[in-house]
Formats: C-alpha cells, structure tokens, sequence
C-alpha cells in the first residue's frame, strides 16, 4: 500500500508540471523520470504525512508519536478575527510554497512559483505625438551611426524603454500582455529597412525592433 501526493495550482487544482523531469522516489516511480509535481510514499513512511485510516496492530509507533499522541492528530486551530489572527494572519498557498523552496526538492518547482509572481502588462499604444517624438529621435540616432566608422566615432550612448511579450506558455498573458525594460547602452545601428535598433550594453548586444520601443531617452548618472 502507498500513498499518491502531487503538487497542484491552487487556482485550476490541475497537477504542476516543470520543464524538466525529475527523479525523486519514494515508493513507486517512473523510469525515466516524471514532468509532473507527483511523488509515490510507501505504507510506512505515510505516518509521517497524515493519520493512516484502519493503522493494523503490527504497525510500528515512532516514539514520537507515543509522547505527543494526544496533538499530533488533532485538528488544525481555527482562528478567526480573534486576536492571534490578527497578529499572525494566514499565510497564502503561495508563500507558504515559497517556506520549501530553498529546499529544491522537486527540479523547477521554485522555477515555477518565480514564474507565477511576474506581473504582466498590456503594451502601451503610442498616440501620434509619441510615436513622431519617437520617429524623430530614431533617425537622429541613424544619421550619427549611419555606418560602423560613425558608429564607433560618436559612441552614441542612450537608454530604451520597451516591451517584451509574455513567452510563458503556462500563463494567461502569453504572447497578450508582457513586460516593459530598461537598457542603457552604445547604439551600435539603427536598421531602417529592418526597423530595429542594436544597442550594446556591457557584454550584451539587444536588438530591438521599432515597434516595440515605448521611448528614448537620455541616460540619468
């Protein structure tokens, strides 16, 4: 006899799959691995997870369960608007996922939690007078590095707000919504007929198309 335990979301209560599988057994397991949050427990480590129903006499007692019998299998406290729960309020599913993190015991898990906490945002529509603010500042930065010698000589060094889609399959906001940043860097070519800027920042060359360049600006510091 063994017990089934898996990871689920606690808004849909579908099982929690990561990209890669992992290996951890506790019982009955899958060769080669297993993608989804799912863990077999033999018979007689089930103690440790819950009160097994119908425990047979031969069944082993730790010693632990013989001093503190009389709480381990009582009910979870109740509070509710007294005065511990005001001070201690109840944790969310998802921090209280975040407490075993750290422990990495299943591959992507912490992954996942990370991924869940990223707000996205829908991308901002530039008017007319943004979008010719923009137009503008776009060929100026194309006359200074019409070429690599110019390019090199004018070390034109500016800062760029733009989009990025969601590219998260398992969230709602893939390829809807996504996230504005920040780069500051060397323009290295402003690509008319491709319509997108590279700009080199530290040990990392961007490439950005136009459209989805929010707005330039001069670097602060």
């Amino acid at each position: 006899m063994s017990y089934d335990i898996s990871l689920r979301d606690p808004v849909t209560h579908e099982e929690i799959e990561v990209d890669e599988p992992h290996f951890m057994r506790g019982g009955t397991y899958q060769i080669g691995g297993c993608q989804t949050l799912w863990l077999n427990i033999t018979y007689n480590y089930g103690l440790y997870l819950s009160a097994p129903k119908g425990t047979p006499a031969a069944y082993t007692v730790p010693a632990a369960v013989v001093r503190y019998g009389n709480i381990i299998f009582q009910d979870r406290p109740v509070h509710d608007g007294d005065v511990f729960s005001q001070k201690h309020p109840k944790m969310s599913q998802l921090n209280r996922a975040k407490i075993f993190a750290p422990f990495a015991a299943l591959v992507g898990f912490d992954e996942r939690v990370r991924r869940k906490e990223i707000n996205y945002v829908a991308k901002h529509e530039l008017d007319a007078d943004e979008e010719w603010e923009l137009n503008h500042k776009l060929f100026r930065l194309y006359c200074l590095t019409a070429n690599s010698k110019l390019a090199r000589a004018n070390m034109i060094r500016v800062s760029i707000e733009y989009f990025v889609v969601c590219t998260d399959e398992e969230n709602d906001a893939y390829l809807v919504k996504g996230q504005y940043k920040t780069i500051t860097g060397i323009v290295l070519k402003v690509d008319q007929h491709e319509q997108r800027i590279t700009i080199k920042s530290g040990a990392d060359t961007e490439v950005i198309p136009f459209s989805d360049i929010y707005r330039i600006f001069k670097p602060t510091g």
